[in-house]
């Protein structure tokens, strides 16, 4: 859980030194904008933007067993989509390895909690674990 952190707080400050803007109501809605426009999924599956579910994908390579990179992308799935689809249509894992897909809990301060992958994302967010427009962690581990 610490390198993960540790990766995570590494790009994010590699990403906050390129623009140190104060946080507010405007740059909120054009993050969200951006996040529409540069979001890779299947748009053929979901036509209409008002039925994707959009998320800030961070994925943790975890298995070289001494360090690990994170890299992330905007995503976004069907609504009805349940959380596993993440694995298999956003991320590549090798054959050896497996993914795991958590989110920043609240009850934690910050910390992780695994999200069931048979939740539909609509389910996910009603239950508080996922939010749209918001950072999702996959590690891939041995």
């Amino acid at each position: 859980a610490n390198r993960i952190n540790e990766a995570i707080a590494a790009m994010d400050e590699a990403a906050s030194q390129k623009s140190k803007k104060k946080a507010s109501t405007t740059s909120e809605k054009v993050r969200t904008m951006l996040m529409k426009s540069k979001a890779k999924g299947d748009k053929k599956r979901t036509p209409k933007v008002d039925d994707r579910f959009f998320l800030e994908l961070v994925v943790i390579e975890d298995y070289s067993g001494t360090s690990c990179s994170a890299s992330v992308a905007p995503v976004f799935l069907a609504k009805s989509d349940t959380v596993k689809r993440i694995l298999r249509d956003c991320v590549s894992i090798p054959d050896e390895c497996t993914g795991t897909i958590y989110s920043i809990s609240k009850e934690s301060n910050g910390g992780f909690c695994e999200v069931s992958g048979d939740l539909s994302l609509q389910d996910a967010e009603a239950k508080g674990f996922i939010q749209s427009f918001n950072r999702v962690v996959v590690r891939i581990y041995k």
